[in-house]
């Protein structure tokens, strides 16, 4: 699967949850380049691409750690 079939994804399942993600939302490439290179490991594309959509989001991305 390509890089925007992943992004594409991520961004309609936000929108179809009531969140329609932002540019602010992602997380830039470079950072995100740079955080594989301190780990000394490389992200499936499939995180990597969630990151660049998501990543910084804050409302689904931190209700999953709560109990309701």
């Amino acid at each position: 699967m390509k890089a925007e079939q992943f992004q594409d994804i991520y961004r309609n399942a936000f929108a179809r949850l009531g969140c329609k993600l932002t540019t602010r939302d992602g997380i830039p490439s470079k950072q995100i380049s740079a955080v594989e290179k301190k780990l000394g490991i490389r992200f499936p594309t499939a995180l990597r691409d969630y990151y660049r959509v998501a990543g910084r989001e804050r409302i689904l991305n931190h209700a999953h750690n709560r109990l309701i």
